[in-house]
């Protein structure tokens, strides 16, 4: 499989998970074969795996190019921003193309703005007041449910940050 372009440079990001289920770029062309969004996401963690395959099917062919990465796969993609690997599996990251990093809530808000039929939350989960609600219910959503903790390196991480 070919490397995506991001920004105009060759990036490592394109490792598909076990099966090759997963897309590594979605979206439509503007034609200059540069992504509007990079996604990192933690593959090893069946929740998160299923909620990006939902986000890949919306935005095939009906959005901007968006490249989604593995960080279960390949750790070191986030550390140019500063990210650590196993603060990466922690949360979802999202780095737009003028190189903003964003996490939790916030990374899940940035993405919804680009995909089709999730855009109005994406401007929703932007108001103020509105991020501070969603950032702390992600949280509370991440200590809470047994799913995202560690059993036995097959879920998420420790736990979620």
């Amino acid at each position: 499989m070919p490397r995506h372009n991001i920004w105009g440079e060759r990036r490592g990001c394109t490792l598909l998970p076990a099966g090759g289920d997963l897309a590594a770029v979605t979206g439509r062309d503007p034609g200059d074969g540069r992504a509007v969004l990079a996604v990192f996401y933690n593959g090893d963690c069946a929740i998160c795996r299923t909620r990006i395959a939902t986000y890949q099917a919306a935005s095939t062919g009906r959005s901007r190019l968006i490249a989604w990465c593995d960080v279960a796969r390949t750790p070191w993609a986030l550390r140019r921003w500063g990210i650590d690997g196993d603060r990466a599996r922690r949360r979802m990251h999202v780095v737009d193309a003028a190189g903003r990093v964003y996490g939790g809530a916030a990374a899940f808000a940035r993405l919804w703005c680009e995909l089709p039929g999730h855009r109005w939350l994406g401007h929703l989960v932007g108001l103020p007041g509105i991020g501070l609600l969603a950032e702390g219910l992600y949280r509370f959503n991440l200590a809470v449910n047994p799913a995202y903790r560690d059993l036995g390196g097959a879920a998420c991480g420790t736990r979620h940050a």
